[in-house]
């Protein structure tokens, strides 16, 4: 019975080191983006959508994806805007469904992009995210 402990323990290191893996592999390719070429994408839709933040607590948020064209190829992406009510999303959701934006690419593996920041006018104060995490859901 004393070993469940120990299985619990192994566990949770387990989850913690996975999971710290995975944000500071985000914040890497956050980092480096800024020597990544720049390509424009158009907004091809957006869904309202329900994320969690925990046990037993979500939160609307609107899911954009995009379309973008690096070395002759078409690649789409992902970024969410997240807070506030359905109707502020829905807001959002309009302004920027056919919207162009700018984009970096890695070009070692073009598939992956992270957007160029957004004007705070179209996001009625709120931020976009590439949380991986977030995205996953």
């Amino acid at each position: 019975m004393k070993y469940w402990g120990y299985a619990v323990i192994v566990a949770i290191i387990v989850f913690a080191a996975w999971y710290l893996s995975q944000w500071i592999g985000y914040a890497m390719r956050r980092r480096q983006n800024r020597a990544w070429p720049q390509a424009p994408a158009t907004i091809e839709a957006g869904t309202i959508a329900q994320i969690s933040r925990g046990v037993g607590v979500s939160i609307p948020a609107v899911f954009f994806n995009y379309r973008y064209t690096a070395n002759e190829k078409s690649y789409t992406g992902l970024f969410l805007v997240s807070g506030g009510s359905n109707m502020q999303l829905k807001t959002v959701k309009d302004r920027f469904t056919r919207k162009t934006i700018n984009v970096r690419y890695d070009p070692a593996t073009p598939s992956v992009s992270i957007i160029d920041p957004l004007s705070a006018d179209d996001l009625v104060g709120f931020k976009p995210s590439q949380n991986p995490f977030w995205l996953r859901q």
